[in-house]
């Protein structure tokens, strides 16, 4: 998905929302390279929460919801630090690297979360984000998405074309959350309107609230569904729904609240 109709986030803020850029070797159903962009957050100093069809398109062996990859993959983090950008490049073989995914996942975007795990003694050396451990959505509430990629689709008047504008900085915005909708389950949050929403190319990324001041994570995006020109639905991976496999996965190396 793609953050649209967005505003720019100031600097310093969200610095645990990286971008994914994935490059993988034996893409698809042949022996090519592939690429792929994805978002996600960073949860402890070596594990990065995404959905779970970021980084698995099927091909994957599959154990005890934690799998073991049969393609090469080279993981470039793009994350974002006070004054300047930081490109960071993550480079780790299946041996290296796990990749769990939650038991339930589909490709039909249920059960769509992901962890990837990097061994012992990495430092992503950011602040993580907190994740929300008991959210229940009610009326009125307001939540945070945000991301990167195309942001806003303009027509050329000679052509008719429609042609994208491409932010530079991370976008951001805020956003009612759907309270009870009859196509709801216990593991979904569903958001937005037609005029905001996340669109293709930030998968993976954040749902957030903010608290007194501090951002909890309550969702990761999983899949956007464009009902007609007057809706268009954001459905999140619930993540309260999922904290005691978190804390399994992870061995409680990140903070809930």
């Amino acid at each position: 998905m793609r953050i649209l109709n967005g505003s720019a986030t100031p600097e310093g803020l969200f610095e645990f929302l990286p971008r994914l850029d994935l490059i993988v070797q034996g893409y698809g159903l042949n022996e090519s390279i592939g690429n792929g962009i994805c978002f996600a957050t960073i949860i402890s100093k070596r594990h990065i929460l995404t959905a779970a069809h970021c980084v698995n398109s099927g091909d994957f062996i599959r154990e005890n919801s934690t799998t073991t990859n049969r393609r090469n993959y080279s993981i470039f983090i793009h994350y974002r630090e006070k004054g300047k950008e930081i490109i960071q490049k993550l480079k780790f073989l299946s041996i290296h690297t796990k990749y769990f995914f939650h038991p339930s996942f589909t490709t039909d975007m249920f059960a769509d979360i992901a962890i990837i795990e990097f061994p012992e003694g990495a430092n992503l050396k950011i602040l993580p984000i907190t994740l929300a451990s008991n959210y229940v959505e009610k009326e009125g509430d307001m939540a945070i998405a945000a991301g990167y990629g195309i942001y806003k689709w303009h027509v050329n008047e000679t052509s008719g074309n429609q042609y994208p504008e491409s932010p530079i900085d991370l976008q951001n915005f805020t956003v009612f959350v759907h309270v009870n909708p009859d196509y709801s389950t216990p593991t979904i949050i569903a958001t937005s309107t037609y005029k905001k929403y996340a669109d293709e190319g930030v998968s993976g990324g954040p749902l957030m609230i903010e608290r007194n001041g501090k951002f909890y994570q309550i969702g990761i995006a999983a899949i956007v569904l464009k009902i007609n020109e007057n809706f268009v639905l954001n459905v999140y991976a619930r993540l309260p729904f999922y904290c005691d496999w978190i804390s399994k996965v992870t061995t409680d190396e990140f903070t809930f609240q």
